[in-house]
């Protein structure tokens, strides 16, 4: 079902926050999944922790916020 798995980059100084380059590829990555209504998820690894963070799409997002 997958054709894509991911991509990597290094974060040399060791933030656990996301990179204007991770920001760009979510973007990126969300066109093509949004429609199949499939998750992303990144993971930063630094040298302490791991830092998973999904994103979901704009639709279920909203169906999720509504009362």
């Amino acid at each position: 079902m997958l054709d894509y798995v991911g991509e990597w980059h290094t974060h040399p100084t060791g933030s656990a926050k996301l990179s204007p380059t991770d920001r760009e590829a979510i973007s990126i990555i969300r066109k093509e999944l949004d429609p199949v209504k499939y998750p992303t998820c990144v993971t930063i690894i630094n040298g302490t922790k791991i830092h998973p963070y999904i994103f979901t799409n704009y639709e279920q997002r909203n169906k999720l916020k509504s009362p």
